[in-house]
């Protein structure tokens, strides 16, 4: 949706902005690349915390063990 908005801004404002066709296409590559670069960055973030989550439990159920 938010390539869809950029996209109808640069087209009806194309002279004022001073790209051409060219520009827009190269644009909307760089949004491309940066989204997958963005998805893939949180992506990360979010398995690094799933692991560190199942860390800690397994480090309570050690202490548990430990305790006994």
């Amino acid at each position: 949706m938010a390539y869809l908005i950029v996209v109808v801004l640069f087209v009806n404002n194309a002279q004022a902005f001073g790209i051409g066709g060219v520009g827009i296409l190269a644009l909307l590559v760089f949004m491309r690349v940066f989204s997958d670069f963005i998805v893939g960055q949180v992506d990360r973030k979010i398995k690094m915390e799933k692991r560190a989550i199942g860390g800690a439990k397994a480090e309570e159920k050690v202490g548990e063990l430990v305790d006994e």
